[in-house]
């Protein structure tokens, strides 16, 4: 889950920075290219938001691995003195705190991604209430269409793109 969630985040991060120069950038390129591109562009930035996963094209050709040769010496109290480098004692490597579990067994990171996916919940029923909200507010001011030619247009249009479900024009005045 770990991976999943570091791997969501880096995604969301470079994401959101395409998107910030697009936003700042969008003046130049409305000018430059046509509708047609730009969506194409936003449209792949959306599917990679949709689909975080890694497909393995950052991974290196050729991947070296070298044994871990971090240490760490202790000083005494005096950092200036005069000892060689074999006189001092190793310090035991510590471990990383991301990935350290603290006395219930939860993880940093777990806890970290329970916060984001908490979050993520929290966003989509927020939006939910406000779709139920301004459903329910639209719908007291529906009127169902009362002019036979706006039916008529409606009904050959339907059978132009080849649509055979049933269903009212409705116009709402006040939205």
């Amino acid at each position: 889950m770990q991976s999943v969630f570091f791997n969501l985040m880096g995604v969301s991060i470079t994401i959101s920075i395409v998107v910030i120069l697009l936003l700042l950038l969008s003046s130049y390129l409305n000018e430059r290219y046509a509708v047609k591109w730009r969506y194409s562009i936003w449209l792949i930035l959306a599917i990679r938001l949709v689909v975080p996963f890694d497909f393995g094209l950052t991974a290196p050709p050729l991947e070296l691995k070298f044994d871990d040769r971090d240490i760490s010496y202790n000083l005494e109290e005096n950092p200036l003195s005069n000892q060689s480098v074999s006189e001092l004692d190793p310090i035991e490597k510590k471990e990383n705190p991301v990935v350290q579990k603290n006395s219930d067994g939860h993880t940093v990171s777990g806890l970290i991604s329970a916060i984001y996916l908490t979050g993520v919940a929290a966003f989509l029923l927020w939006q939910f209430c406000v779709y139920l909200s301004f459903r329910h507010a639209t719908r007291r001011w529906y009127r169902s269409a009362e002019n036979d030619k706006i039916g008529e247009i409606f009904e050959n249009l339907k059978v132009g793109m080849g649509i055979e479900k049933t269903f009212k024009i409705r116009f709402a005045e006040k939205y």
